[in-house]
């Protein structure tokens, strides 16, 4: 990450820092749909053998899940380039001749090394918007902030906590997780107590979002696959 976009994700950081979500997953959320949004930028057939289409088809394409995110935003046009780019890949393998169980080992083989592009990018974000976090809350300013809304996911808690496992910021941090989660189980009782008429009409915004923000601090924002949480299931 150069000079400018450190000083980006930092000014980032201190807007959603106070907000009812995990602070990384809305940036991250934002980048993948911007990067994703530029690999659609490059998929018209008149644009040829771009750097961006190299390095997906060295990659084997995206995952499955940022294959479909793509095709959603992405013209029938350019989903039928990205497919083209794809499909000869895989009719080009050496050996690829559709005879016989070698096939099924080749494609395996295939799919085994997808190194999803998309992926690789949040990944280093990630670690990037982690480490600038760890600096905004040595600020007492910024802690405060951070205390006013939900936190950090419980995904992004156990990744940081490998960046930073002692000291009183990452005691903060836990202390806040907690404080957090009785935050919004408490909304989500009282959301359950204010079921029917006239007390329906009381239910606030917080309330109304409770299911939905303990969602996200259980386990991070959809698709989020390169946490902690996820890395040691996967192990």
């Amino acid at each position: 990450m150069n000079r400018k976009e450190k000083q980006k994700s930092h000014l980032d950081l201190i807007e959603v820092l106070s907000k009812n979500d995990c602070p990384v997953c809305l940036l991250l959320s934002q980048d993948e749909f911007d990067l994703l949004c530029e690999w659609v930028g490059e998929s018209g057939p008149e644009d040829g053998a771009t750097e961006k289409r190299e390095r997906l088809l060295d990659s084997n394409g995206f995952c499955n899940y940022h294959f479909w995110v793509f095709s959603k935003i992405c013209g029938m046009y350019g989903n039928a380039v990205m497919s083209i780019d794809q499909i000869g890949k895989i009719l080009n393998i050496p050996g690829f001749n559709g005879k016989g169980n070698n096939v099924i080992a080749l494609l395996k083989e295939h799919f085994q090394n997808v190194r999803c592009p998309v992926c690789a990018d949040i990944k280093e974000m990630e670690s990037a918007y982690l480490e600038e976090l760890i600096s905004l809350l040595n600020e007492e300013e910024n802690k405060i902030k951070y205390a006013q809304g939900d936190g950090l996911c419980l995904p992004h808690l156990m990744l940081l906590s490998e960046k930073k496992q002692s000291g009183p910021l990452f005691q903060f941090l836990i202390e806040r997780g907690c404080v957090q989660m009785e935050k919004i189980k408490a909304d989500a009782v009282n959301l359950g107590s204010k079921r029917h008429p006239p007390l329906s009409w009381e239910q606030t915004k917080n309330e109304k979002r409770s299911g939905s923000r303990a969602i996200k601090k259980l386990i991070g924002r959809q698709g989020h696959n390169s946490s902690a949480l996820w890395r040691q299931h996967d192990k």
